[in-house]
């Protein structure tokens, strides 16, 4: 939940760049729009522009598209492309807004196209090398000398930035009705400065509303505050998880009661596979045991009358507490590679008899959780392949005998001949 709160905060963000870049031009002194014309007058030139934008980014480009689509023509797919990019920078800036504004608002009616796709591969092996130069400008324009003169101010600037994004963005996530854990992740997940700050702060200095050197500590907290995050976010999962404790694991927990630690099957995970799983055991009437680290899916099954409970994978005192030693098989299905390895190679290392079968996303995954002691596992890009290839075989009128033992042969000897290529 706090990972797809923040990531439709920053979508947000990205947004909100298009009025902020057009009201820059409106403060500054120096630009077209403000020759001679009104408060009034400017925003109504901003305004006829942004919608020139638009109507021709919305209707004409995708027309051409249509046309040249149909005729094949790539190379003109993609000068079309381009073109528009450029033209709406270039009306943008010769309006007397930012060039930047124009390609992002034509960007974005491109990303509305039915082609946007196409469009985005297209232009892909252009975005690492314009992206890159974009942060070599960005960085040479950092400078040390004048931060180290002034390293307590800076160090304000950063420390001010941060604390207020916290404290504003906590508030709000809990007034939108988050728990206080995801209120804490959400706030040190976005506390930092935004890359689009370098834009802002770049069209601001070139219509001279801001100095020179408001520019320099401007980048300069930008650059810190996201250089600081990994550590900030690490920081916000501590605290966030001061304030969901781990459900304790009792012979009172429903999910436990009556169950002989070894008559039980426990699956690690209580996702997609980890239900379905569980769904076969219980019409197979085989009692288990699932658990899962995310509350809400420990809820949902609950609620559903599922025996689930909440528990980390690498919590040894959670394992034990569970008897997973006594269990019949622990069914590793947990989406995450290096979560999946810690976790097998912790329950045979202190349980070297229990049997594991674990699921894997490839044969490479696979081979490892093989070698830290999964006694079977699932690779699933091939499994799927296979039965992918085995509906088509049996729909191109192979026999039913023929297309199994195809499917028994490539799975011999740890699929041997997939791997041989």
């Amino acid at each position: 939940p706090h990972g797809t709160t923040a990531f439709a905060v920053l979508l947000m963000q990205d947004l909100a760049v298009v009025p902020l870049l057009a009201l820059v031009p409106i403060l500054s002194d120096q630009g077209t729009l403000s020759e001679g014309h009104s408060i009034g007058e400017q925003l109504l030139i901003v305004t006829g522009m942004l919608g020139l934008v638009w109507i021709f980014g919305r209707y004409l480009i995708p027309k051409a598209l249509d046309r040249l689509i149909k005729q094949r023509n790539r190379e003109a797919v993609f000068l079309v492309i381009m073109l528009a990019v450029v033209l709406a920078a270039w009306a943008m800036e010769h309006a007397g807004l930012s060039m930047a504004l124009g390609a992002f608002l034509m960007g974005m009616l491109l990303s509305t196209s039915p082609y946007s796709y196409q469009i985005q591969a297209y232009i892909e092996p252009f975005k690492g090398v314009m992206m890159s130069l974009f942060f070599v400008a960005v960085g040479m324009s950092i400078d040390i000398g004048v931060l180290s003169r002034e390293i307590g101010s800076f160090t304000m600037h950063v420390m001010a930035i941060l604390a207020i994004k916290i404290v504003v963005i906590f508030f709000l996530t809990l007034l939108f009705g988050f728990t206080r854990p995801i209120a804490i992740r959400v706030a040190f997940f976005l506390s930092q400065s935004g890359e689009f700050g370098f834009v802002l702060f770049g069209a601001a200095k070139g219509l001279g509303v801001i100095s020179d050197h408001t520019f320099v500590v401007g980048v300069g907290v930008i650059s810190f505050t996201m250089l600081l995050t990994p550590l900030v976010i690490k920081l916000g999962d501590r605290l966030a998880a001061r304030q969901e404790p781990p459900l304790p694991v009792s012979a009172a927990d429903p999910a436990l009661k009556d169950l002989d630690p070894a008559d039980r099957v426990i699956i690690a995970g209580y996702g997609r596979m980890g239900q379905v799983v569980s769904k076969m055991l219980q019409i197979s009437g085989i009692p288990y045991v699932a658990f899962d680290m995310d509350p809400e899916r420990v809820r949902q099954g609950k609620e559903a009358g599922q025996p689930v409970i909440f528990g980390h994978a690498d919590d040894p005192e959670f394992l034990e507490a569970l008897h997973v030693g006594r269990a019949k098989q622990v069914v590793v299905t947990v989406d995450h590679g290096s979560s999946a390895l810690r976790l097998i190679s912790t329950l045979k290392t202190n349980y070297p008899n229990l049997r594991i079968s674990a699921r894997a996303k490839d044969l490479h995954v696979g081979d490892r959780l093989t070698s830290v002691g999964a006694n079977w596992i699932l690779p699933e890009t091939i499994e799927s392949s296979l039965y992918m290839g085995k509906e088509i075989l049996r729909d191109l009128g192979y026999a039913e005998e023929d297309v199994k033992l195809l499917v028994e042969n490539l799975r011999k000897d740890g699929y041997r001949q997939i791997r041989e290529g």
